[in-house]
């Protein structure tokens, strides 16, 4: 009963910290792991952290756009975090005088498009593994004219 009790205790060895905004994408590094994206006109931006082969997250890290914003990429450091997990974002626009121009749904999983389109992943991002999507794309209204 001890033990239960101990492991789900805070730990020194596991924060979310600021992190840097180079490089984009997921960068493990000896303590952790830096996850940065860039969004110009995302307001809110959230990182989520899934075991692999999970549907339910297991991590929410809503993003301080006073603290974990630089310019136009969101970042944040998760200290103690392993290679091996799956994650994706949800952004928002609040508000959004324009709607049919940024298309913001905080409801729907993105993927980090630095992670996909890097076909070859670098050595030290060869276990870091972008969540797969089953949600469908919207085409933009009058695209085929």
């Amino acid at each position: 009963m001890e033990q239960a009790r101990r492991s789900r205790r805070p730990t020194s060895d596991r924060a979310i910290l600021r992190g840097h905004p180079l490089p984009l994408g997921a960068t493990v590094q000896p303590d952790g792991i830096n996850f940065a994206i860039a969004s110009r006109y995302a307001t809110a931006v959230t990182l989520l952290i899934f075991l692999p082969g999970t549907l339910e997250p297991l991590l929410e890290v809503p993003l301080d756009a006073r603290f974990h914003r630089t310019g136009e990429v969101w970042h944040a450091f998760l200290k103690g975090l392993e290679p091996g997990i799956q994650y994706t974002y949800r952004m928002d626009r609040l508000p959004n005088p324009q709607p049919q121009v940024h298309r913001f749904d905080s409801h729907q999983e993105l993927l980090d498009r630095c992670d996909i389109y890097s076909g070859l992943w670098h050595k030290q991002h060869r276990h870091l593994i972008p969540r797969p999507t089953t949600h469908e794309i919207i085409p933009f209204p009058n695209a085929a004219q």
